[in-house]
């Protein structure tokens, strides 16, 4: 019997050792904020792991003693022995390499942002960090990556259009955080959102993780707004040329118990009084002058005021993040000119508010290992008004004469209710090392209730009286491999559905219009593959999609103001082809260059463009045909010692119209026909350059220069075979330059910024003139500390 008991022992001691167990931990900084992208890996073992955006980290090993290596660019590595028996949590503590970096004013990110990068996807990730001490918008940061080009149309609070890869407008989704900002508003939305809320930008060129569940023929951006890492205060203000005034404010409290309190709060406000150059009205005899001349821009004054609020809670054992909230908003528009430059408003503006709450829920291994859940959801009550009620025609200068008619341009004192709802949800399950299965579905609808003041009940037409409404609906499946050594792919299918209630034009006769309400459904199916090859410092990828493209609201309904509906459109559907090499080398740990290429392939059917109306100046959206796309961008970056960082973008696309004959019906050959497609830059680049002088001021104070240019190539406005020199849009050349001190780590801050220092005639939309030189100063103050 000893012999048994003896055998016995010896058999629990073999399976305890034979069997895998979960080491869990967190790591942190010395200020206890986590840290994102720590290698760890058990010494003499293959077995290693990542730490997540809240530090925490799992990996698997048998039991017995180990010695773990934590490691990370930005901290020195550490050793710590553990015995692993049956469930083990650490804890552990690295120490930052002071000499490289200070809190938050890094030059260089790696971690997280290097991840994106090696994952199979053509993606591009920008930093936000180093523009915290800048004015910049959204929309300025994202002009800083190949193949991206975000063209407003005049000055802050303008509307923008979003050209990537050759797609634009709607075919590129743009998210915050996962969720589609499709129904946000105009109060709270990428031209006003200042840099300081973000951690970086995701921007997936064409093919894109089934986790955005979008329908994103030409792309996703994603805006990663900055997690909360502690109690902390971050609050700005800067005032620069044309009266512009910008105030953001970030608060946030965490509790030892998790518990989690997020404020946001942001204010803009701009004359936009710049000049102009452009033909102006003769009021006497109504035409517009020969020459172009000089004029201030009166009637473009803006101003919006947001605040984005939750309450919840971080790293509890039934949630990693639960957060209610709220977005509310107000915004004020000044209209100064439709989308042909010579036609001027003096009066015309527009107003809007925005309430939306939302929820978040995030947990990692839900009630089994390896099963991680999201959500998120928001509902957004959006009330916008247009008013034009002057009975006046203005020219440049700033005169004006009586019309017989109200309204400068179409007449309206129109009030429309916006409902959005958006439901997104993940789940991702790893059934074994290398295996995993993902399923995604998003939801959103929209409804739109107008009513304009203008018009007697008693002559509503019948189309005032119908419906406007619209639901999508994307499920994603998605199987993912890894080969945990060099290769890794994905596969995935699609399946899109929308619903549209709207009136419809059914006459025909052209010379009378008759509308009815109409139900329409379309349901389609898309699939592809991504994948990605390491080889010494290159990392090869490829990835292919077909996919479709449903159609946006303002596209279905208009927006009430200068954009018309068009309830006939049909849904644009795409092949897709990426293929990408990157190189990525560290020499003596203190020179770090990577570089990155690309080829785009892209061929569509039923493609959407804008038209403008010449009489009106108002834009419409109307199905072209078959459009191919061909392109290559290339992205370099070079950091010395995180002192100087040096990088450029540089694109060139051609998006040829493939619509060979005039019409489905003939058989005669368009004149337009192989013409690259109009009001879209195809050669574009930007190159900038930034430099860190590390205690020139005091052993903890920064000071750090900045310089970027950005090209834009000459590029026609109509068809090129239509056209003559008079329709294109001149090459650009445009500068800006700053200087900033971070001083005290960074609590204290100061910078001066000069934007279009050549004062440079600049132009993006439909030959609309953006701002010439100016100045913005800015001040920040930043304190962090952490309660965990």
């Amino acid at each position: 019997m000893r012999y048994i008991y003896l055998v016995l022992a010896v058999l629990q001691t073999v399976l305890t050792y034979a069997q895998d167990h979960t080491v869990r931990g967190r790591v942190v900084d010395e200020q206890q904020h986590p840290i994102e992208g720590v290698t760890i890996q058990a010494v003499d073992h293959k077995e290693k792991t990542e730490t997540d955006a809240q530090g925490k980290f799992t990996l698997r090993l048998a039991a017995g003693p180990y010695q773990l290596r934590f490691s990370h660019i930005n901290c020195f590595p550490q050793k710590l022995h553990i015995q692993v028996d049956q469930q083990s949590h650490i804890k552990v503590v690295l120490k930052s390499k002071e000499s490289e970096s200070l809190d938050e004013i890094r030059v260089v990110g790696k971690t997280g942002i290097k991840k994106i990068k090696e994952t199979a996807y053509n993606v591009t990730v920008l930093d936000a960090k180093p523009t915290y001490n800048t004015s910049l918008e959204v929309t300025s940061l994202l002009n800083k990556a190949a193949g991206v080009k975000i063209r407003q149309e005049a000055g802050l609070g303008s509307s923008y259009n979003i050209s990537l890869n050759g797609f634009t407008g709607r075919a590129v989704k743009v998210f915050m955080d996962g969720v589609p900002m499709e129904g946000f508003g105009s109060a709270y939305n990428l031209n006003n959102i200042p840099t300081t809320m973000l951690e970086h930008i995701q921007i997936f060129k064409g093919v894109a993780p089934i986790e955005f569940g979008a329908d994103a023929m030409g792309g996703v951006i994603n805006i990663v707004t900055r997690p909360v890492k502690g109690s902390s205060v971050d609050a700005s203000y800067s005032y620069g040329s044309f009266n512009t005034h910008k105030t953001n404010i970030n608060v946030a409290y965490v509790a030892r118990n998790g518990f989690t309190v997020d404020l946001r709060a942001i204010q803009n406000y701009s004359d936009n009084s710049y000049r102009t150059y452009s033909k102006s009205l003769d009021l006497g005899v109504e035409t517009f002058s020969e020459d172009k001349h000089w004029f201030k821009r009166f009637n473009d004054t803006y101003h919006n005021e947001s605040l984005v609020a939750k309450v919840g809670f971080i790293d509890k054992p039934w949630a990693d993040q639960f957060f209610i909230g709220a977005t509310v908003g107000k915004v004020y528009k000044e209209i100064q000119n439709a989308y042909q430059q010579q036609i001027v408003y003096g009066m015309k503006h527009q107003t809007g508010d925005t309430f939306m709450p939302n929820l978040v829920y995030a947990k990692r291994n839900l009630f089994t290992e390896n099963l991680d859940f999201r959500v998120n959801a928001n509902y957004n009550r959006n009330f916008n008004e247009n008013i034009d009620t002057a009975a006046r025609t203005y020219n440049w200068i700033g005169e004006h004469k009586k019309k017989r008619y109200i309204g400068e341009g179409a007449p309206a004192l129109g009030k429309f209710y916006n409902r959005n709802g958006s439901v997104t949800a993940n789940l991702k399950y790893r059934f074994a090392e290398q295996h995993a299965i993902a399923l995604n579905n998003n939801f959103t609808t929209f409804t739109r209730k107008s009513k304009n003041d203008l018009i007697p009940v008693d002559e509503l037409t019948v189309r005032d009286t119908m419906r406007s409404l619209t639901s999508k609906n994307t499920l994603g499946f998605a199987y993912q491999f890894d080969s945990k050594k060099n290769w890794n792919a994905t596969a995935f299918y699609k399946l899109y559905m929308q619903h549209v209630i709207a009136p419809v034009d059914t006459s025909t006769n052209p010379m009378r219009i008759t509308y009815a309400e109409k139900t329409r459904n379309t349901a389609n199916s898309g699939f592809g593959v991504a994948g990605t090859y390491f080889w010494r410092d290159l990392q090869f990828k490829l990835s292919m999609e077909r996919a479709f493209r449903l159609l946006s609201s303002n596209e279905l309904f208009g927006d009430e103001n200068l954009e018309t509906a068009n309830t006939k459109l049909r849904p644009e559907k795409s092949n897709n082809l990426n293929v990408n090499i990157a190189y990525n080398k560290n020499f003596n740990k203190v020179h770090d260059f990577y570089v990155e290429g690309g080829f785009i392939y892209r061929y569509t059917y039923d493609y959407i463009r804008q038209e403008v109306e010449e009489r009106f100046g108002t834009i419409s959206s109307r199905n072209h045909g078959k459009v191919l796309s061909l392109g290559t961008d290339i992205e370099a970056r070079y950091a010395y010692k995180n002192r100087l960082l040096v990088g450029g973008a540089f694109s060139y696309l051609k998006t040829i119209n493939e619509q060979r004959y005039v019409s489905s019906i003939s058989t005669m050959e368009s004149i337009i026909y192989k013409d690259q497609l109009p009001n879209i830059p195809y050669l574009f680049g930007n190159m900038d350059v930034q430099y860190v002088f590390p205690k020139l001021l005091g052993k903890s104070n920064i000071l750090t220069v900045g310089y970027s240019g950005n090209y834009i190539h000459e590029f026609y406005l109509g068809w090129a075979s239509q056209g003559s020199e008079k329709y294109t849009l001149p090459s650009q050349l445009s500068h800006d330059a700053f200087v900033s001190a971070a001083l005290k780590n960074g609590r204290y801050n100061i910078s001066l910024q000069a934007r279009n220092l050549t004062d440079e005639l600049l132009y993006d939309n439909f030959e609309l003139q953006k701002p010439g030189r100016n100045f913005t100063v800015k001040l920040r103050y930043f304190f962090n500390k952490s309660n965990n």
